[in-house]
């Protein structure tokens, strides 16, 4: 079993989760998403010694925590279908926090001969994530930077992308929720385009967005113990339910947390980063958002029909009862959902078994969700699938999410409804 109690990246979770009240970490509004401190104990009793390792995590989103691994010697991939999500995590990478002052002071500078004076309205109420003249401002700030390659159409843009580059297309999306309109709620996860203009103009917010980097990086070069050779932190696009895994190779582990089955539209969660990622390259998120596993598209989806045979027992048995049941509907878009979303996600793990080495260790998070009062097994379903490629589960952890909306039903007296919010921590190794 790993000693936890020495490693720096637990040290740095409690950092972070300790400035949950402070805006300093320029990521910490959008910390949603990642692995909480106990999942990072999880795993990290599950792979051991990290120096020397290669860890991966297709679907790793801005790849919270996760990345700290490369601080402590391991080599880590993380992917995303969402490119925007890749550019945000590269932020955390070794190489990036070791060349924090010549690549502040380029960006500086290079920014400085940007003019981004044009007109604005000022606080006016736009309909859209984002408003006309920040459009036009971020197309001159492609130009002013050379962004030249496209990562939402060409998969090798991003691999290409040199440090400068990356580092300048990144810092745009640490300022997105100050440039970008949006409404929100309690619940941070639904937020919908619309409001007030912040800033008249992105300079401003670039400017902070690179100074609070900065003040993160150094922090985080701080942190790492003395002498302690760190390892790399590569992001590539990645997607996953199609098997495409970029340039990683096979690895030690994979650590992942597949999207929930819970009808959140993904490229909405992150809607700031993604509208000011895509305003960049004049490109779309409505591919991404048909895409990703748990798409909440499902029009022109019935080439999974055929699938859903093939999928375990108990499984197509909480499928059949979503068809069947008589609530609104339930057979025209509740049941091709969670079809969709069990056909794309077994698929998905069957192929990740491909990219481990023997005696490789896969970490996985997911939660099972409800339909009304009918349970859709997602851990069983990883369970099932892995078990069937051969991998032995040596770890499992039951969690109740206590705080996540709609847990309680105001007219139940007590108790839970359903297990919907049931989380579940599986380990499994690969036995032959």
């Amino acid at each position: 079993m790993a000693d936890l109690s020495s490693s720096p990246a637990i040290s740095k979770a409690k950092r972070d989760s300790g400035a949950a009240s402070s805006s300093k970490s320029p990521f910490f509004s959008r910390a949603y998403g990642g692995y909480t401190a106990g999942q990072q104990q999880f795993y990290l009793t599950h792979l051991g010694k990290l120096s020397g390792k290669t860890i991966l995590d297709p679907m790793s989103g801005q790849g919270f925590l996760l990345a700290n691994l490369a601080f402590e010697g391991a080599t880590v991939w993380l992917g995303d279908i969402n490119p925007t999500m890749c550019l945000m995590s590269s932020l955390r990478s070794p190489e990036m926090v070791q060349n924090r002052e010549r690549l502040s002071n380029w960006f500086d500078e290079q920014l400085g001969r940007g003019s981004f004076s044009g007109k604005s309205r000022g606080a006016e109420y736009v309909d859209d994530w984002l408003p006309d003249n920040i459009r036009a401002e971020l197309r001159h700030y492609r130009e002013l930077f050379g962004l030249s390659g496209d990562p939402f159409r060409e998969r090798e843009a991003f691999s290409r992308m040199p440090l400068r580059k990356r580092f300048a297309a990144a810092i745009p999306l640490l300022a997105a929720r100050e440039i970008a309109c949006f409404r929100s709620s309690d619940n941070q996860t639904w937020i919908k385009p619309g409001g007030l203009q912040r800033e008249p103009h992105i300079t401003a917010p670039l400017k902070r967005a690179v100074a609070s980097w900065y003040a993160f990086a150094t922090a985080s070069a701080d942190l790492y113990r003395e002498g302690c050779q760190p390892g790399q932190l590569l992001t590539m696009r990645m997607d996953a339910a199609a098997g495409d895994f970029a340039m990683s190779p096979k690895v030690n582990a994979i650590v992942t947390s597949p999207p929930y089955a819970n009808r959140l539209d993904y490229t909405r969660m992150w809607g700031p980063e993604s509208q000011v990622a895509a305003s960049i390259w004049e490109a779309s998120v409505s591919d991404i958002q048909s895409r990703q596993i748990g798409s909440n598209v499902v029009r022109g989806t019935d080439r999974f029909r055929n699938d859903e045979e093939a999928l375990p027992r108990e499984i197509v048995k909480a499928l059949r009862d979503i068809k069947s049941d008589e609530g609104y509907a339930s057979e025209g878009y509740y049941y091709p959902f969670f079809r969709n979303y069990a056909v794309t996600l077994a698929s998905s793990v069957k192929k990740l078994v491909s990219r481990v080495l023997r005696n490789g260790t896969l970490v996985f998070f997911v939660r099972d969700t409800v339909r009304k009062d009918i349970l859709f097994p997602a851990g069983l379903l990883i369970e099932e699938v892995l078990q069937s490629e051969g991998y032995r589960l040596v770890g499992r952890e039951r969690q109740i999410v206590k705080r996540h909306v709609g847990l309680r039903r105001r007219s139940a007296g007590s108790g839970l409804y359903g297990v919907g919010q049931q989380e579940w921590w599986l380990a499994f190794r690969k036995v032959r």
